[in-house]
């Protein structure tokens, strides 16, 4: 044959590849595709026949245009007299005619042999055809598959025989379950399950306990985020596939909620005599660890925190002034905190507090008795006076200083200086003078070495001496700090009270 009459025959054979050269061998079989070149010349093609077979022959494909007449499988199982199939999953499966004289086969049937249910074979004219479908039968199911030249199953044929085996898929497990954990109020989570076994699974979500009648939630997916959680909720899963419609469970997975932390009973208002000291306490509610934290002042101003008060409960210092008190509890699902409302604690002054301490309610309640310049003992000293004195409103006493027989010229003048001890006199000290004149009625001037005796309880003596001329004598006492004597008055200081005088 010419060379020219050659290059004409590779051309139209190439027309009808649609622009792609096939070539082929019989054993092994092999499909090699070359992009077409343009016009070949023979030594064109005698060069690169060699390398596209030697390229393609690992591929498994399929066809011939020359050579034995048979069907071949390409997938699953490419070249294998064997059809793999798993039972619920769909099968694609492709054949070919191979070593034919190069003609499209018209139509494609089963021959012998039953097909399991739900795979079936397409006639097309074609020169492969698919095996497609999904069956739930298993075992062995010998076939042989046809290839006509014609499209009503006549002329020339070229068969295969082939087993489909079909296998029951792997059974739905799970291999890693969703996890408990922890979480803050009003948050959300996201579970995942990991399943093992032939695909397709599905997935049922529950939440609940691990019961059938558990409430189902989620998606048909291996992962379920919650909505917002506010309570302590379990959730667990189901897996299924064909092998296995009952189902794999997963084990519980319990979502613990932290509770913010709220105060169900701020600390309340109290009244307390000056010196004394008060608890105030707080309840509250959430997830413990709960934190505390005390302030001196108004809520929510926090400006004055209180060291060392991380409890429910806070002990005030001995107060002599009004002061209020708040707190704020927080914890891990509330770091921001929450905050109790303002605990007044009132401080009586320092004279009520005395009052108090002396008098019943019933005395308290009757100025005749309690009030300030009354005498409820007669002994002529009234009660603001016994209060600055540190002596019994209640009970007459005698003169509180005492003298001797004149001795040598001198006269010893004694009394008791009352340390301030006791309710009303909290950061209080007594202070004592001894003071004189030659006439009440003019000034008063202190005796030397007695202007301010700080009394501890201790006896005062005072030698005085005697002449033919009349002297006056009296003791003086007042509090330090000085400190307001009537329970109405905004003073800050007062005329001291003198004890009664002699000549």
């Amino acid at each position: 044959m010419r060379t020219s009459q050659i290059v004409q025959r590779i051309k139209r054979i190439c027309s009808k590849c649609s622009s792609l050269l096939l070539l082929f061998q019989r054993a092994p079989l092999i499909q090699a595709l070359l992009p077409e070149t343009g016009v070949l010349s023979t030594s064109a093609v005698m060069n690169t026949l060699p390398a596209a077979i030697t390229t393609v022959a690992g591929l498994g494909f399929f066809d011939a245009v020359a050579g034995a007449t048979t069907v071949a499988q390409v997938a699953p199982s490419s070249g294998s007299l064997t059809v793999p199939v798993t039972a619920g999953v769909q099968l694609s499966g492709l054949f070919q005619i191979v070593g034919s004289s190069g003609r499209t086969p018209q139509s494609w049937n089963i021959t012998s042999g039953t097909l399991p249910s739900g795979i079936t074979l397409t006639s097309r004219a074609q020169r492969t055809t698919p095996l497609t479908g999904t069956t739930t039968q298993t075992g062995n199911f010998p076939i042989t598959i046809k290839a006509w030249e014609f499209s009503n199953f006549t002329g020339r044929s070229a068969t295969g025989s082939f087993t489909i085996a079909v296998t029951q898929p792997p059974a739905a497990a799970i291999t890693t379950h969703p996890v408990s954990t922890t979480i803050n109020s009003g948050g959300t989570v996201t579970l995942t399950v990991v399943a093992a076994g032939t695909a397709p699974f599905t997935y049922q979500w529950y939440q609940g306990p691990l019961t059938s009648t558990t409430t189902p939630v989620g998606t048909n997916s291996a992962s379920f985020t919650s909505p917002a959680l506010f309570a302590n909720t379990s959730y667990w899963v189901k897996v299924t596939n064909a092998a296995n419609t009952t189902g794999a469970n997963s084990t519980l997975a319990t979502i613990t909620v932290n509770q913010p932390a709220a105060i169900t009973s701020s600390p309340s208002n109290v009244t307390i005599n000056a010196g004394e000291t008060t608890q105030l306490s707080v309840s509250a509610t959430g997830t413990a660890p709960l934190t505390y934290q005390w302030y001196q002042g108004n809520s929510p101003n926090t400006s004055s925190p209180l060291s060392g008060t991380n409890s429910a409960t806070f002990t005030t210092p001995a107060l002599v002034s009004s002061t209020n008190y708040w707190v704020k509890v927080t914890n891990s699902a509330n770091v921001a905190g929450v905050n109790s409302s303002t605990a007044a604690v009132t401080v009586q002054p320092l004279l009520s507090t005395w009052k108090n301490s002396i008098f019943n309610p019933t005395q308290l309640a009757n100025s005749a008795i309690s009030g300030d310049s009354a005498d409820p003992d007669a002994d002529g000293i009234s009660n603001i006076n016994e209060y600055l004195f540190g002596s019994a409103p209640l009970v007459a006493q005698a003169s509180l200083l005492t003298t001797s027989t004149p001795s040598a010229g001198q006269l010893q003048i004694s009394f008791t200086a009352r340390a301030a001890t006791g309710a009303g006199y909290h950061g209080r000290t007594r202070r004592y003078a001894i003071e004189t004149t030659a006439d009440p009625s003019a000034s008063w001037a202190l005796l030397a070495g007695f202007e301010n005796i700080v009394a501890t309880g201790q006896r005062v003596n005072a030698a005085v001496p005697t002449s033919s001329t009349k002297r006056f004598y009296r003791v003086k006492t007042w509090l330090t700090p000085w400190v307001c004597l009537s329970h109405s008055s905004r003073k800050r200081s007062f005329s001291c009270r003198s004890a009664e005088g002699f000549g």
